[in-house]
């Protein structure tokens, strides 16, 4: 016999079974509230998840039977064990209760009470530890709690509320605050639960607990206008600078929806007509936050709230070294077409008057003079920026000494998303460069240090994204797929990391032969979505994913049709970071299109219009030094429905750095106008074809 142990759900798994019970995914919000209260228990899931209102925290009722189902051992104790019980339930907030607490909460003598405890503890309704007790489940405690009548209810909330003052060690410092918000709230009182939110979420900020910070400010929000003179409660703040601060906790928890509702409420509050220093600052941090929750997005772009914000701060007051910084990093990653977008537009004027994104991150750098936690962090941002542009255009003799130094100084002022983007950075431009070994390094040590304190999981993410993209490059391509598999297989909606995610997914599948996984990951066929992308990596890497899906299962008429429309519309050539593997695809593409059309006429317009296309970014290109090279990487079996002749296996071997002179698989060479020459042996006519 052997004895098998049944591990709780994960999060995700959580979510699937819901979505199967519901027909439909749970909101964010709605997944973790489902995935704490039943703690991973698939029967618990079930119960919850089959409710109508599938029980949340502004609606927590447990179905009628679900809960008579929990409450049936609980009713057979006596009135004593009983009051205990609803004790320890009331002050349970953070799933446990030190006994010192819950002795002077229950107001027994010692005796009674350890009897009491003793009968809990053996129906298995309490689990003891080193120095109190935990329900067997938290919605057991939930049932019990919602069993107290209101009177006791509210007299027990403010007990403990009080003896977390009078006992302050029973409960560890970073959850004072927020254990007696919940307590005062609860007993209805009101002015002092509004303080000790305020309180919880300055104390939330220090730990960069980003996700319960958004919540204490949001009770705070809550209550403003139910309680005498709120703005003295939170120090001074105003409504609108509250709201301010939880959209700042929002951007930070990855919550960019909740900032948006916040930051567009707020703003419908404030006079367009001021022109006072106070209010033209609130204005222009609001739409500073509006513009970084918008780029968060892959659709949605954010640069023409941040210039608006720019034209509205006024130099000399707080957080204009933040925009500034900020701006720079969304302006250098915008995408670029041939016919100007809005954004487009709007960034060319800044260039027209002398502030492109280098200029940007400079003055940023420059304001950042007060020596403030937000200066900082904007200099650091900025650095980082700024020597990222000079890498990207191959001075990497002073751009990666900013990158490191902006890096520093993340983690000097503790700043994990700061200092996951500066090794993100790094790491990137040093595979560009062909120093993937180093690359990893950069990677692994930032991995660690936000391991070891304790950093958002969020932030890592980004990091296995950059090691997958190695690992691939490097031709260890079931490693990179494990990565995926690992740490990076949650679906992140329309955040544009996923994006990013999928693409070196799709490639890495497509280079195993995969086919079905390569176009589950890339998208289905067809699909134009990335040309609606504000950043132009998001329209790179997506589109090289789904040509390579293309590719694998033979769609040569798909892989010409999606090269054609990305080459008219996007200036790959202005962005070369991406392009060249792009462009690599792109040239078989055509070169495959050629070689069928001696079968089928129809291939041998578009693969010529693809080839000129190809030549003229490649001959356009701003990094004529070193803005790409080779992936040898092998190819599985062709797909059972290809019809396409099947792709030659390339070499398994490291990549290469692209030097002028590279032959593209079409025979032209990177870069150089003689990309435009037909490759021996293509049909006549085959050269480049102008831009229309």
């Amino acid at each position: 016999m052997r004895r098998i142990v049944l591990e709780p759900f994960t999060r995700e798994e959580v979510g699937v079974q819901a979505a199967a019970i519901r027909g439909e995914e749970l909101e964010h919000d709605a997944l973790d509230t489902l995935f704490r209260r039943s703690e991973g228990v698939p029967l618990f899931v079930e119960a919850l998840a089959a409710a109508e209102t599938c029980p949340s925290d502004d609606d927590p009722d447990l179905p009628d039977h679900f809960r008579d189902l929990l409450l049936e051992p609980v009713r057979r104790f006596d009135e004593t064990t009983l009051s205990v019980l609803r004790a320890a339930a009331v002050g349970a907030v953070a799933d446990g209760i030190e006994h010192e607490v819950l002795h002077h909460a229950a107001g027994l003598p010692e005796r009674d009470l350890e009897a009491a405890l003793h009968a809990l503890v053996d129906a298995n309704v309490l689990r003891p530890g080193r120095t109190g007790y935990r329900f067997r489940h938290a919605l057991l405690r939930d049932a019990v709690h919602d069993e107290i009548l209101p009177g006791p209810h509210s007299r027990l909330h403010l007990r403990f509320a009080q003896l977390i003052d009078a006992y302050p060690d029973a409960v560890p410092e970073d959850r004072r605050a927020a254990e007696q918000a919940h307590h005062y709230h609860a007993a209805q009182d009101l002015p002092r639960a509004m303080e000790a939110a305020w309180r919880a979420a300055v104390q939330a900020s220090r730990t960069l607990a980003f996700d319960e910070r958004l919540g204490m400010l949001d009770r705070v929000l809550a209550l403003w206008d139910r309680v005498p003179d709120p703005s003295d409660r939170v120090e001074g703040n105003s409504w609108a600078e509250v709201v301010s601060r939880a959209a700042g906790a929002a951007i930070s928890a990855n919550r960019n929806r909740r900032a948006l509702e916040l930051v567009d409420e707020a703003l419908a509050t404030l006079d367009e007509d001021a022109d006072d220093d106070g209010t033209l600052t609130a204005r222009a941090v609001l739409l500073r936050q509006r513009g970084q929750a918008r780029s968060s997005h892959a659709c949605t772009g954010g640069v023409e709230d941040l210039v608006r914000a720019l034209e509205l701060h006024p130099p000399h007051m707080p957080g204009y070294s933040q925009l500034l910084a900020l701006l720079a990093r969304e302006s250098a990653m915008l995408r670029e077409d041939r016919n100007p977008t809005p954004e487009g537009r709007v960034l060319q004027e800044l260039n027209d008057t002398g502030r492109g994104f280098g200029t940007l991150a400079e003055l940023a750098i420059d304001a950042a003079d007060t020596g403030s936690v937000s200066d900082r962090c904007a200099a650091a941002d900025a650095r980082i920026t700024l020597g990222g542009v000079r890498m990207r255009d191959g001075d990497v003799e002073h751009g990666r000494p900013l990158v490191e130094r902006g890096m520093a100084e993340a983690i000097e002022l503790r700043e994990p998303y700061m200092e996951a983007r500066g090794a993100g950075n790094l790491a990137h431009f040093l595979r560009e460069l062909g120093h993937h070994e180093e690359g990893l390094r950069v990677l692994e040590e930032s991995l660690a240090r936000h391991e070891a304190w304790g950093w958002a999981p969020y932030h890592r993410s980004f990091h296995h994204q950059n090691r997958a993209e190695i690992l691939f490059e490097t031709g260890d391509l079931r490693q990179s797929r494990e990565v995926h598999r690992r740490h990076l297989a949650r679906r992140h909606g329309d955040d544009k990391h996923q994006h990013y995610v999928q693409a070196v997914e799709a490639r890495a599948a497509a280079a195993m032969g995969d086919a079905v996984a390569a176009r589950a990951e890339a998208g289905p066929s067809g699909d134009r979505s990335m040309l609606d992308a504000h950043r132009m990596d998001v329209v790179q890497l997506r589109t090289t994913g789904l040509l390579d899906a293309a590719l694998a299962e033979g769609d040569l008429a798909e892989a010409l049709s999606l090269s054609r429309d990305v080459l008219e519309q996007a200036a790959l050539e202005r962005s070369p970071g991406y392009t060249w593997p792009l462009l690599e695809r792109m040239a078989e593409a055509a070169r495959l299109g050629a070689e069928r059309a001696r079968e089928d006429a129809g291939f041998g317009e578009t693969a010529r219009l693809v080839v000129g296309l190809v030549g003229t970014v490649a001959g356009g290109s701003r990094a004529t030094a070193w803005s790409g090279r080779r992936t040898r990487r092998p190819y599985g079996p062709r797909s059972a429905r290809s019809r396409a002749p099947r792709p030659r296996p390339w070499p398994r071997r490291g990549p290469q750095r692209r030097r002028p002179g590279s032959p593209l698989p079409c025979g032209c060479t990177w870069p150089g106008p003689d990309c435009a020459r037909p490759r021996p042996g293509w049909p006549p006519g085959s050269g480049s074809v102008p831009w229309s």
